[in-house]
């Protein structure tokens, strides 16, 4: 996400990508480098065997600061994708929990799904690293979109329901050239039609 936000925050970079360019998105980048220096910080001592531990207190402002970031870049969706693991396991509680009200029965072992892969007998440092490749993938794809995203062409869809409203005037009112509805439209786009 801290990519996301520099290019939003540049100008040249987000007219590039395609991306929206939000002014003052940029300095988003250094809370979100200041968060990438103390995670780095935290695992170094968080290595196997762990010194340290990160629990509610440290874990949900981190979540936080994502979100907003997201939301500050206006890459909402992108973040969704590039923490697919921390979503996957979140939904793994959802769908546990909702299973179990209606069928009384669990759909896996133990929720969340790191817990599920450890009652399977997975060692816990082979759950650690496929967990990391996932997430890389994750990141991998979801920079990839920034370029490749999905766009609006907002140009192309105004084009069509002008076309569409245009048809709707002249034969509703039978007056008016077609480019004469087309430039009142346009004039007016805001206004709905008749």
């Amino acid at each position: 996400m801290t990519v996301a936000t520099y290019v939003c925050g540049h100008a040249e970079l987000a007219e590039y990508l395609g991306v929206p360019r939000i002014s003052g998105a940029g300095e988003m980048t250094i809370a979100t480098a200041g968060m990438i220096g103390g995670v780095l910080g935290f695992l170094w001592f968080n290595c196997h065997p762990a010194q340290v531990f990160m629990g509610d207190t440290g874990s949900l402002p981190l979540g936080g600061l994502l979100g907003l970031t997201a939301v500050v870049a206006r890459q909402e969706l992108l973040l969704v994708i590039v923490a697919g693991v921390f979503v996957v396991e979140a939904l793994s509680v959802i769908l546990q929990v909702g299973y179990y009200k209606l069928r009384r029965r669990r759909i896996f072992l133990c929720a969340p799904l790191h817990h599920h892969f450890q009652l399977k007998g997975w060692a816990e440092n082979k759950i650690v690293v496929r967990f990391w490749i996932a997430s890389a993938l994750c990141a991998l794809v979801g920079m990839a979109m920034l370029k490749v995203g999905v766009r609006d062409d907002m140009a192309e869809v105004n084009d069509n329901v002008l076309e569409m409203r245009c048809a709707l005037d002249i034969r509703d009112q039978g007056s008016g050239t077609r480019d004469q509805k087309k430039r009142d439209i346009n004039l007016y786009p805001l206004t709905p039609g008749p």
